[in-house]
């Protein structure tokens, strides 16, 4: 309970209490024992909330990462399908060529 007071009471996380954050602490807390399990709960949710956005930052970092390597696959796929089919001498190279750009057009349209 000790603990928990102190956490309460440390407003900024500094772990440490200063003047101000033990007084203005003390009056958040003043009253029945339900304002102490209040200010418990808004304590949990603020660092939930902050962990929660960190979480969602590093998804949104890596997701655009795998959009960049998409892209890029995309382009080498379309390279390689050029190179082997003017290899071939394939007349259908262009269709070949644009089927893979179209299919590749297709897969942006749902990013």
């Amino acid at each position: 309970d000790a603990f928990m007071l102190f956490t309460l009471l440390d407003a900024d996380d500094s772990n440490m209490i200063d003047a101000e954050e033990f007084v203005d602490g003390c009056l958040r807390l003043k009253g029945p024992t339900k304002a102490i399990d209040f200010a418990c709960f808004q304590k949990d949710f603020k660092r939930q909330q902050e962990q929660i956005a960190k979480v969602l930052g590093a998804q949104d970092r890596l997701l655009k990462a795998v959009g960049g390597e998409l892209s890029a696959l995309r382009g080498i796929a379309a390279a390689i399908v050029d190179q082997q089919a003017q290899s071939r001498g394939d007349t259908n190279a262009t269709f070949s060529s644009s089927s893979l750009k179209q299919v590749a057009s297709l897969s942006h349209e749902g990013e």
